[in-house]
């Protein structure tokens, strides 16, 4: 899994921060439309395209802190029952 930054060579609606198999490939799971220059903490949206965040389903820390740069809610101890299904359908859209 990769963690990258997208600028907006491909319109505003592809541009922010993205989990992906790949840098800039069409396999991913989450999108968060930050611009700044590390990953937020909070608001991604899973699949990539939905149209909010919810809130508590993914978290990014920096390395070092919690224990890893992502983790899914369930590991943080918020509600996130549901992301294994959801991680399935996005990747299920994109493939």
């Amino acid at each position: 899994v990769f963690l990258y930054y997208w600028d907006q060579r491909d319109g505003a609606d592809f541009s922010g921060w993205w989990f992906g198999d790949q840098v800039g490939g069409s396999q991913v799971w989450a999108r968060c439309p930050s611009h700044g220059p590390s990953p937020p903490r909070i608001g991604w949206r899973i699949p990539w395209d939905s149209p909010k965040a919810e809130p508590g389903v993914l978290f990014v820390d920096p390395a070092g802190a919690a224990g890893g740069v992502a983790a899914p809610a369930a590991a943080a101890g918020g509600p996130a029952a549901n992301l294994q299904t959801k991680v399935q359908q996005a990747t299920e859209k994109v493939s």
